[in-house]
C-alpha cells in the first residue's frame, strides 16, 4: 500500500506523465489501492479511503476522460494524462 500511495503522490507532484516510465503509472497504483480498500472489512475502510480519495480526485483533475475506452474499466483507466 505504501508503494502504491508513493507512486500516486509522485505522479501528482510531477508536471507531466512520463510515458516512457511504466513504473510510475498512477493507474496501476490506483488499482492496488482500490483493491486494498475493497478487501478491507467495512469498519476498516474509512481511514484508508480518507487517504486514497483525495489523491484520486487530484488524479481526476489532472486528466481528461477518454470516451474511446471501454466503460467497464475503472474510471482511472478511462482517463488520458495531460500533455
Amino acid at each position: 500500500m505504501a508503494q502504491a500511495l508513493d507512486t500516486l503522490k509522485r505522479f501528482l507532484r510531477r508536471p507531466i506523465l512520463d510515458p516512457m516510465c511504466p513504473c510510475c503509472d498512477p493507474r496501476e497504483a490506483l488499482d492496488i489501492l482500490h483493491g486494498i480498500v475493497t478487501a478491507l472489512p467495512p469498519r476498516s475502510r474509512p481511514p484508508v479511503t480518507a487517504l486514497v480519495e483525495p489523491l484520486g480526485e487530484r488524479y481526476r483533475a489532472r486528466t481528461l476522460p477518454d470516451p474511446r475506452l471501454r466503460p467497464d474499466q475503472p474510471w482511472w483507466w478511462r482517463r488520458v494524462a495531460e500533455i
